[in-house]
């Protein structure tokens, strides 16, 4: 007879033994289904697919950004300030207001010109009557074209040039009908009806030359037209471009140089077409202030008319810049200096022009058209 106690024993042993056999199942089963695992491999098809939907999400993307991009471009112009301003302290030897120099807008840049044809120049004629005789009496066009003047003192004459006159009519005749008649006006070669513009210069007293193109430093990157005075180019090219400035008009004292050429003396000493202008005639003012005049030597050789400029009033279009060339020139006037001022007619260097003929650094001048400086002058 079995006792209870031997079938406990049996009853543990066999439990025990299927736990063995249900751990030992499961271990075949986990091995089992690790051998069975299948790698796949990587799909150059696949990632093509991809990479295709993916780029040409990307274009449509920037396709529809850039059919926005003006109408984007137009609402961030109206939303930005218009203007920027630099701003100044005032000079203390002049009593109008430091010019302030502004940036029109995109969208307002191209009606500037016609806005300050518009704008009245402070008329600096306080009473300005009918001219009286403005021309010379004399053979060369010099003498017959130059602005009769007489010195009423023994102070250092002062004279203005603004050069490239005539490439905006509106302008051009608004500055003629207020500045001082004692202001010359260079006008370019390039303007339209500058025979109409400088005769009614000349009906208003002001003097007229003509702007000179000659090759810069920077041409051809800063090209200064087609009529553009070459130092390399052969004597017949240089002719004809001549013949084509002094075509634009007959009724001025000379001609002006630009800033900045790099003509030098042995140019002016051998290029027949340099010479012609003198022979022909007609006075040369050279503008460029940096170096000894490169007509200097040939005129004092042959007793042509000539000048040299002193100051460009607006080489550099800043505020800063303008003042402190109104404070050089302030100080020709108190060292007992003659001065020739060479500026464009651009707003805020007229308005610095008018700033110091309305201050009391005036006093120390007299102003006077520029072939009253003339050298040779006879």
């Amino acid at each position: 007879m079995v006792s209870f106690q031997d079938n406990l024993d049996d009853e543990l042993k066999k439990r025990q033994k299927g736990k063995k056999t249900n751990a030992s199942n499961t271990a075949d089963k986990n091995a089992k289904d690790k051998t069975n695992v299948v790698y796949k491999k990587f799909s150059f098809k696949s990632f093509f697919i991809a990479f295709t939907v993916f780029s040409l999400s990307l274009l449509s993307l920037l396709g529809w950004a850039w059919t926005k991009a003006e109408k984007t471009t137009t609402t961030l112009v109206k939303n930005i300030p218009s203007k920027t301003a630099i701003v100044q302290t005032v000079d203390s030897d002049i009593a109008l207001n430091q010019p302030v120099l502004t940036m029109p807008s995109a969208e307002k840049s191209r009606k500037q010109e016609d806005v300050t044809a518009k704008t009245p120049v402070a008329n600096t004629k306080e009473d300005k009557a009918s001219p009286t005789v403005t021309t010379n009496l004399g053979d060369k066009p010099y003498q017959a074209n130059s602005r009769a003047f007489t010195p009423s003192s023994n102070k250092p004459l002062l004279s203005f040039v603004i050069y490239d006159m005539g490439l905006s009519q509106k302008r051009t005749k608004n500055l003629i009908e207020n500045l001082p008649q004692e202001i010359s006006l260079a006008f370019s070669p390039y303007a339209q009806n500058t025979a109409t513009l400088t005769n009614l210069a000349i009906s208003d007293g002001h003097e007229v030359w003509l702007s000179l193109p000659l090759e810069s430093k920077e041409y051809p990157l800063n090209d200064t037209g087609p009529s553009t005075l070459l130092v390399n180019a052969s004597t017949e090219k240089n002719q004809v471009r001549l013949n084509n400035i002094m075509s634009a008009t007959t009724n001025n004292a000379g001609f002006i140089t630009p800033p900045h050429h790099i003509f030098k003396t042995e140019d002016a000493n051998v290029n027949p077409v340099i010479k012609e202008i003198f022979n022909r005639g007609y006075a040369m003012i050279d503008s460029n202030v940096s170096n000894q005049s490169f007509i200097s030597r040939l005129a004092n050789m042959k007793d042509f008319p000539y000048a040299q400029g002193h100051i460009w009033l607006d080489d550099e279009i800043t505020a800063l810049s303008i003042n402190q060339n109104i404070r050089k020139i302030i100080n020709y006037g108190t060292n007992k200096n003659n001065v020739i001022v060479m500026l464009h007619p651009y707003p805020a260097s007229i308005k610095a022009v008018q700033k110091l003929l309305n201050s009391k650094a005036m006093s120390n001048f007299e102003l006077a058209p520029v072939s009253a400086q003339l050298k040779n002058n006879k």
